[in-house]
């Protein structure tokens, strides 16, 4: 008989394990002073969001990208465990969200991606490509896994 791991218990190692991860990059990074503990908070509120994101999936969402966006502001993380930390918090607004939030989640991700990038079209139209890419994604996923794990 092949028993399965609760999914909860393996959000919880799974945020376990990026969060280790995210501050090792950090720490390892070049980053000082202002920048480490900056970078250091905002990989630990992302990687351990990851344990709740099926209990809060849209403030996860929501909270996870608009963390990313402040911070690539004033300085980059490290790409690695927060980025998966990062799409397990879309995939949680993707799949397991009411379409209403799913709608206000998806417009937060456009609008909060997009506005840093306004003042130069170049970079505007590179994320803007990227968006899109990431909110086709996201609606597929709703559509086709949505059905499945509900």
């Amino acid at each position: 008989m092949r028993t399965r791991l609760d999914p909860v218990r393996l959000d919880r190692y799974l945020a376990a394990a990026l969060f280790v991860g995210a501050e090792l990059q950090v720490f390892l990074s070049e980053a000082a002073g202002w920048a480490l503990i900056s970078q250091a908070v905002v990989a630990g509120l992302a990687t351990a969001s990851v344990a709740i994101r099926r209990r809060y999936p849209t403030a996860t969402g929501i909270g996870v990208q608009g963390l990313l966006v402040l911070e690539g502001l004033y300085t980059r993380l490290p790409a690695g465990s927060v980025t998966v930390a990062w799409f397990c918090a879309l995939y949680a607004l993707a799949v397991w969200t009411t379409w209403p939030r799913f709608v206000v989640g998806v417009l937060f991700f456009v609008v909060s991606d997009l506005a840093p990038t306004l003042d130069d079209p170049a970079e505007l139209n590179a994320i803007g490509n990227f968006t899109a890419v990431v909110v086709l994604v996201m609606v597929f996923l709703r559509i086709i896994v949505g059905r499945r794990d509900r």
